[in-house]
């Protein structure tokens, strides 16, 4: 029964509170309190310091907390995932709290070597193509002739 109290808190917390979030690329999609569920129980059971009802009750904490500092702003995924640091450090969860940080750290540098690599594929497609951006600000492409 806890599990079904604790879900209509949730609805109510959310209901007409959060209705998008903004995604790190910029683009804004519906939001879903599940995924937060779903984030804290993960680092929750890879420390075997909760399960789901736990996870539950941190993330009606996180969205408390998200609505107050919401003020009129659409939420972001980065923003949302400091709170749940911030829930997690928090509580009496520290190894979880660890956990989630590492995870997200760990998370950060793998975007970035795939940013860094995507950017490196970009320019040597660019430069294999002899695509060249002339000061006019249009891309200006060379075509070299195939022989056979």
């Amino acid at each position: 029964m806890k599990s079904r109290t604790n879900f209509f808190e949730i609805e109510k917390v959310i209901s007409h509170e959060f209705s998008s979030i903004k995604k790190r690329d910029g683009v804004e999609v519906a939001f879903d309190y599940k995924k937060i569920i779903d984030a804290i129980l993960k680092a929750g059971r890879a420390t075997n310091e909760f399960e789901k009802y736990t996870a539950q009750l941190l993330t009606i904490s996180v969205l408390n907390i998200a609505s107050k500092r919401k003020e009129g702003e659409i939420p972001t995924v980065e923003g949302i995932q400091d709170i749940v640091e911030e829930v997690l450090f928090g509580s009496s969860f520290k190894k979880t709290a660890q956990a989630y940080t590492a995870y997200r750290d760990r998370r950060a540098r793998i975007r970035n070597i795939e940013n860094s690599f995507e950017i490196k594929v970009n320019n040597s497609a660019e430069e294999s193509l002899n695509i060249s951006k002339p000061k006019s600000g249009s891309l200006k492409t060379e075509c070299r002739e195939v022989s056979s």
